[in-house]
Order: C-alpha cells, then structure tokens, then sequence
C-alpha cells in the first residue's frame, strides 16, 4: 500500500513539475509579447508575421497553463 503512495507521490510531483516548465514558458512568451507590443516588432527586431507568431504561442501557453492548473484540481479539462 505504501508503494502505490509513494507512486502516486512521484506522479503527482512530475506533473507539479510539468505544471511549473508551462507556466514559466508561458511567462516568458507573455513578457516577450508585451515588449513588441510596446515597441514594435521592428525594434525588437522581428518581422510582422514573427510576431504574430509570438503573440499566438503566448496565448496558446496561457490557455494550456490554465487547462493543466484546473486539471490539478479537479481532475478533468473543461
């Protein structure tokens, strides 16, 4: 019995673990987005279509933080 717990311990730290590398990713892209917006794709040294890019992946990381944060809690993805 232990040793399930202990297994469910280990599965449960992985995902905190998952769970954390997607925020901190989704972070980084937010900021990275907010830095164009407030200086321009040509300052920051990006073509128009790289930032779409950038301002599309910050917001598909922050949906996939928050389906995984409510999967933690609930157990389900709405």
């Amino acid at each position: 019995m232990s040793s399930r717990k202990i297994l469910t311990s280990k599965r449960a730290m992985k995902f905190e673990l998952e769970l954390a590398e997607i925020g901190c990713i989704a972070a980084f892209l937010e900021d990275q987005s907010r830095n164009v917006e407030l200086w321009g794709a040509v300052v920051i040294g990006m073509e128009d279509w790289q930032a779409d890019i950038l301002h599309r992946l910050a917001k598909e990381f922050k949906e996939a933080e928050k389906e995984l944060y409510q999967f933690n809690l609930e157990g389900e993805v709405a």
